[in-house]
């Protein structure tokens, strides 16, 4: 039995914000960094394998 509905909502709501990214200090990453002006999209894919022999792996 849920007692506070709203809760929930507002909890999930909460969650779901996205949040804005903050540099403190230099970048060290060895692969380097791309900038991408604001504004702009940004398209993020995967290449899986979803049918054939590879498929179930990683399923554990």
């Amino acid at each position: 039995m849920i007692k506070h509905p709203a809760a929930i909502v507002a909890l999930a709501l909460l969650t779901a914000l996205p949040a804005r990214a903050e540099t403190k200090g230099p970048v060290t990453d060895d692969n380097g960094v791309v900038e991408i002006p604001e504004g702009e999209p940004l398209m993020i894919g995967s290449f899986l394998a979803l049918t054939g022999a590879d498929a179930a792996l990683g399923i554990d």
